[in-house]
């Protein structure tokens, strides 16, 4: 994250990306362009892609503003239909999914031990990937309004910071998308630290019940 950061300040700084270049990548926004946008950055989500891309490219096509409104419906489809799977028949699919990452694992755990909204939007906010979350909080049980009131709350900072950095470059904005990529880099820090906060929390969970399954009893892991 904070080198796809890096790359887009470089690439303002020496004129890659100026009014011009990005122009002719951007047409008028649109309800086809809408349309596009939704089901490619859903694809993407569901494949495990970086959220963030999805955010940088509604800034750059829908400016800031709408761009925030706009990249919350691929964001929250994409929750609710992974979210929706691990819950039901891709229950055992989801589960091996997550089995294949340690840092998956402990948000599971997580979330099996705690399942309150709290705890996800807490899980949105910090950097951590975004699907593992959805998947996760399916098969520990989260209840749907815990998921959804955490998701879009958690959801929100990410959305703001990337949607500025990408309406920054698309109007050439060195000011802004310094001030914006500074804010993502601040915010990253300290959502590293409180991940660290929340891996030692994991790590007293499994100590205290070390017999426990990982997903709180869920077959399949």
């Amino acid at each position: 994250m904070l080198g796809s950061v890096g790359l887009l300040l470089v690439g303002l700084a020496r004129g890659w990306l100026d009014q011009g270049t990005i122009g002719r990548l951007v047409s008028e926004p649109s309800w086809a362009a809408f349309g596009t946008y939704v089901v490619v950055v859903l694809g993407m989500q569901l494949l495990w892609c970086p959220r963030m891309w999805g955010l940088l490219a509604a800034g750059a096509i829908f400016g800031p503003w709408l761009g925030i409104v706009v990249s919350l419906v691929p964001d929250t489809l994409s929750a609710c239909l992974c979210y929706a799977l691990a819950r039901g028949g891709g229950h055992r699919w989801a589960a091996a999914r997550l089995e294949r990452h340690a840092r998956a694992k402990a948000v599971l755990r997580l979330l099996a031990d705690r399942r309150g909204g709290t705890t996800v939007f807490l899980l949105r906010v910090l950097p951590i990937h975004y699907t593992a979350v959805s998947y996760a909080a399916g098969l520990a049980g989260v209840g749907w309004p815990a998921f959804i009131g955490g998701t879009l709350l958690g959801a929100l900072p990410g959305t703001l910071l990337y949607n500025l950095m990408g309406g920054a470059a698309r109007h050439s904005s060195l000011p802004l998308l310094v001030a914006s990529g500074l804010a993502v880099v601040v915010v990253s820090v300290i959502g590293a630290l409180g991940a660290r906060r929340l891996w030692r929390s994991d790590r007293v969970v499994a100590a205290r019940d070390p017999g426990q399954p990982s997903d709180g009893g869920a077959e399949g892991n």
